[in-house]
């Protein structure tokens, strides 16, 4: 809170979120589109899909977000560990630590899709319900944590449209998994 530059500052700010965009997938044309009978999911809206795009797409044109987001965590996680591996760390930042670090056996696991953190870890690079969350360690003491979210090209919908959409969703039959809680 307050402002470094008038000398206010009264605390240290320790989350930053950015939004990742991911243009190259419909830059020109959006590569993604919502369908009304089915507004959960996003789906393929161009005719051709690109070959490295094919993985994350499911037989019926879904996105298959939970698998790209694993592919997301992974790069994520090796571009930090390649920036951090250096000599000179980059702001008096370091890594959050690993259990194994401590002498004990990560239980770290990727289980129906998702990454589940191990008990005994702070795990630099960890998932979140729409992106990602860098954890890192500034000072030596003082944890700072950057959400990636990413974002994709879609045509635009009114909101109160996407409502609709949504509501009748949830009272059509068969309903989204868990969609009660």
């Amino acid at each position: 809170m307050g402002s470094v530059t008038e000398g206010t500052k009264i605390c240290v700010g320790n989350e930053v979120d950015f939004v990742v965009s991911f243009d190259g997938w419909g830059k020109e044309q959006p590569a993604f589109c919502i369908r009304e009978n089915n507004p959960f999911f996003l789906y393929w809206a161009t005719e051709a899909c690109p070959p490295w795009m094919a993985e994350y797409l499911g037989d019926d044109g879904r996105f298959l977000f939970r698998k790209f987001k694993l592919h997301f965590l992974d790069s994520v996680q090796t571009a930090v560990t390649a920036v951090m591996g250096r000599k000179k760390k980059p702001f008096r930042l370091e890594m959050a630590g690993c259990c194994i670090g401590e002498g004990a056996t990560c239980k770290g696991k990727i289980s129906d899709g998702f990454y589940q953190n191990c008990d005994n870890c702070i795990f630099t690079v960890v998932q979140t319900k729409i992106g990602l969350c860098v954890q890192l360690i500034w000072n030596g003491n003082v944890y700072c944590s950057i959400d990636l979210a990413p974002t994709f090209n879609v045509p635009p919908v009114k909101p109160l449209d996407l409502a609709r959409m949504v509501n009748n969703g949830m009272l059509r039959e068969p309903r989204p998994l868990n969609w009660y809680r």
